[in-house]
């Protein structure tokens, strides 16, 4: 599928409801920390909703069809998100008003439009900490994806298809992801991102799961969330080989997990032993247990699993440290 058409919609708009549907507790369970969380139910209520209004609608131009649609879901979820969503979807469809066809381009100038829809009502930046640092990143791939000298199936992952559209490339230099440091077997400069369940750092074992709408899920071979008894039998083709290029990043995320016995001073060691380490910290919290013992959360930017080594290490040596461990997906 080198195309995607009108009538292609309905199927791609079905997936993306499902993935909010899949993912409504864990978004309501973000938006508490900070809001009144309910962000996966407004999600999942107007996602799930666009299939329908946009099968129903008789416009026979596609622009004009995700546009109109973007403006009912406004008044399906009548919320803060619900407008920026719409405002999206409202604006990507008008960058598409007058194609019969979306290529690489075509796909790419929706999501620039839907995110430009987003800045524009939001009145919000990239940084900002908003839905837009979710859009952004996906518009930028699809418009590097689109500039290559390849096609939409060579290059750009379809949200709703459950398989590259595409038949395999082969794994060359032109599938290096340069901006992941990751190679994707089969597939030329798709959107790659590292789970969040196993954050993997160059040497680790890594294995790839292509997901609706998000590209390519980076794993790290001994995730519990990529073991092979827990992969849908369904899902067998959505799971590719990935390896690291030998050119690295600066710096990759990655979370660490650490009890020790709880104590006055011991948030100030840690943080004394990873300044020492020279590796910068995007985020550390620590909590008092029952029993008398702390645990500490910490995310740390590497270089590689050599580094990473080197600062659990570090870390194991402090006064009343037990355990540290790399956070595993759960």
């Amino acid at each position: 599928m080198n195309e995607i058409k009108s009538s292609d919609w309905t199927a791609i708009l079905q997936s993306v409801a499902q993935v909010m549907t899949d993912n409504a507790d864990h978004l309501c369970e973000m938006d508490a920390r900070m809001g009144d969380g309910d962000l996966g139910l407004t999600m999942k209520k107007g996602y799930c909703a666009l299939p329908e209004i946009y099968a129903g609608l008789e416009e026979a131009d596609m622009g004009k069809r995700l546009s109109k649609s973007g403006m009912k879901m406004s008044s399906v979820v009548p919320s803060t998100m619900g407008t920026l969503m719409s405002s999206g979807w409202m604006e990507g469809g008008k960058r598409l008003v007058g194609k019969e066809t979306v290529d690489a381009a075509g796909y790419a100038a929706f999501l620039r439009g839907f995110a430009d829809g987003i800045i524009k009502r939001g009145k919000c930046a990239p940084g900002d900490r908003t839905v837009l640092d979710a859009v952004q990143p996906a518009a930028e791939a699809a418009e590097k994806a689109a500039a290559a000298a390849k096609t939409t199936a060579e290059s750009v992952i379809v949200p709703g298809m459950s398989a590259p559209v595409t038949e395999p490339a082969p794994l060359t230099g032109s599938n290096k992801h340069t901006d992941s440091g990751i190679i994707v077997e089969g597939l030329g400069n798709c959107l790659v991102k590292f789970a969040k369940c196993c954050t993997p750092v160059p040497g680790d074992p890594v294995i790839g799961f292509i997901t609706r709408g998000y590209g390519v899920s980076v794993h790290r071979a001994d995730c519990p969330n990529a073991a092979p008894e827990k992969r849908k039998p369904e899902e067998a083709d959505r799971w590719v080989k990935v390896s690291w290029v030998s050119s690295k990043l600066p710096n990759y995320k990655t979370a660490l997990e650490l009890s020790a016995k709880d104590r006055d001073g011991l948030t100030l060691d840690l943080a004394m032993a990873l300044s020492a380490a020279k590796v910068k910290v995007t985020a550390l919290s620590a909590r008092s247990m029952s029993d008398g013992h702390a645990a500490v959360n910490i995310v740390v930017e590497v270089q590689d699993k050599a580094e990473l080594n080197a600062v659990i290490n570090k870390l194991n040596n402090i006064q009343g440290v037990y355990h540290v461990a790399r956070s595993t997906g759960k």
